[in-house]
């Protein structure tokens, strides 16, 4: 009977004396983390506020953000309306070239061009090839557009087209179609070719003028 009284109270102090070490574990725990709370709360407050930025801050941020994307599409679009430019502009030159008369050269020259005036003396206002030239010193052909008109030997037919380069009169080299004739105009004459201004008194300034002539048409 003592015997297991005395285990019984063996036991009861084993068991408070564990009880006390758990609890002495537990609360020491707590201290520490109780006493270590305050420096937790202060080290986040500190980052936080390492962290922290102003809302306009924030706001002028984005802002340029978006000014810098703006830009940037800006450019883009004008890059590609550039290509499309480029692009427009040689499909232009392209149809431009295929529309040109692709011409032959028949015959190539040296020689003078001179001018006249539908005003001149023995002139009516007429063409040898019945073109009314009173008002207008142009025609228009259906293969080579308008051009300017002359006055040839009989050895080019009416509708004959010669292009005429480097004459320093004219500034600039042309085509021009053959609908007249003069009777000081020939291959073997002093003047090859007679072009035809609005009247005489412009002729007047304009003389003998040396030029290289091709022939790229003979007729119509």
């Amino acid at each position: 009977m003592k015997n297991r009284i005395y285990f019984k109270i063996t036991l009861v102090a084993s068991t408070m004396l564990f009880l006390g070490i758990i609890s002495s574990f537990s609360t020491k725990e707590v201290v520490k983390t109780s006493l270590d709370y305050p420096y937790r709360y202060v080290a986040m407050i500190k980052e936080e506020e390492l962290n922290y930025r102003p809302k306009e801050e924030v706001i002028i941020e984005e802002e340029q953000k978006e000014e810098i994307e703006e830009e940037s599409e800006i450019e883009i679009t004008e890059e590609k309306e550039t290509e499309m430019k480029v692009e427009v502009k040689e499909e232009k030159e392209k149809q431009e070239q295929e529309e040109t008369p692709k011409e032959e050269v028949l015959e190539t020259f040296q020689g003078i061009i001179t001018g006249y005036g539908p005003d001149c003396v023995g002139c009516s206002g007429r063409t040898a090839s019945g073109y009314n030239v009173r008002n207008n010193i142009y025609y228009e052909d259906e293969e080579y557009g308008v051009i300017r008109i002359v006055a040839a030997d009989r050895m080019y037919p009416f509708g004959s087209i010669v292009k005429i380069n480097d004459c320093a009169s004219i500034g600039e080299d042309i085509y021009a179609i053959v609908l007249d004739r003069g009777s000081a105009i020939g291959r073997d004459k002093r003047a090859q070719f007679d072009l035809l201004f609005e009247n005489e008194s412009v002729t007047s300034s304009f003389g003998l003028c040396n030029a290289t002539f091709e022939i790229v048409r003979l007729g119509y």
